[in-house]
């Protein structure tokens, strides 16, 4: 599994209130209940799926109606912008 680092995320756990590190050992904690070794982890096809990881991911972000409504707020301002561009 792999983090790759996104230019807005940042600023997405900022306005959440958490932290790359924070984020990073959630996901640690996570995966170290669901497998009893590396080994077992690293040999799970599953765990390197996009989605498995979003999911796990937003657990770690917080109540999925926060999530949801910060959603909706940058997408309102990334609209608001392209229609200040025009």
């Amino acid at each position: 599994m792999k983090m790759t680092h996104h230019e807005d995320i940042d600023a997405i756990f900022n306005v959440l209130g958490k932290t790359t590190d924070e984020i990073a050992l959630c996901l640690c904690e996570i995966y170290e209940g669901k497998y009893s070794s590396f080994f077992e982890a690293d040999n799970d096809d599953e765990i390197d799926s996009e989605e498995e990881l979003e999911m796990v991911m937003l657990s770690c972000l917080g109540d999925m109606e926060d999530l949801i409504k910060l959603g909706m707020e940058m997408d309102d301002e990334s609209t608001s912008e392209e229609n200040d561009q025009e």
